[in-house]
């Protein structure tokens, strides 16, 4: 460790080169053990995330087509409702009811995930002991 150096703060799965050598010492084998778990760690983590970003565009897809469809049912009663001479008022409120109704629903699906990246980027770092 350089001379004033308190301690170096680490990211990542595996210890530091010199730890992993003080495990390998210790008990043989450890280190190998290790870097497997990291590697295991890794593709696990790689196939969630493939997961969820799956998850996501099936989901950004569906309110897609859910909101196309909101548009065709508000032109479709704002036409029949203007071949029978009403108002448009009546088909504007119709548009703004039908607008909130998927607004609502949009918020309620972005609050989990907005909520779990102030969790991840609220994660304390653990200095490492050098």
């Amino acid at each position: 460790m350089p001379p004033g150096l308190l301690f170096a703060e680490r990211e990542g799965n595996l210890p530091h080169p010199d730890d992993l050598a003080r495990y390998e010492e210790l008990v043989p084998g450890a280190a190998r053990l290790i870097i497997e778990q990291a590697r295991d760690q890794a593709a696990h983590r790689m196939t969630q995330e493939a997961a969820i970003l799956q998850a996501s565009i099936r989901y950004q897809h569906r309110a897609l087509l859910c909101g196309a469809a909101a548009v065709l049912t508000v032109l479709v009663a704002a036409i029949i409702l203007g071949m029978h001479g009403v108002s448009s008022g009546y088909w504007m409120e119709i548009a703004a009811v039908l607008a909130a109704a998927v607004t609502t629903l949009d918020g309620i699906r972005r609050t989990p995930e907005s909520q779990t990246d102030k969790r991840r980027q609220a994660r304390p770092r653990l200095p490492d002991r050098r």
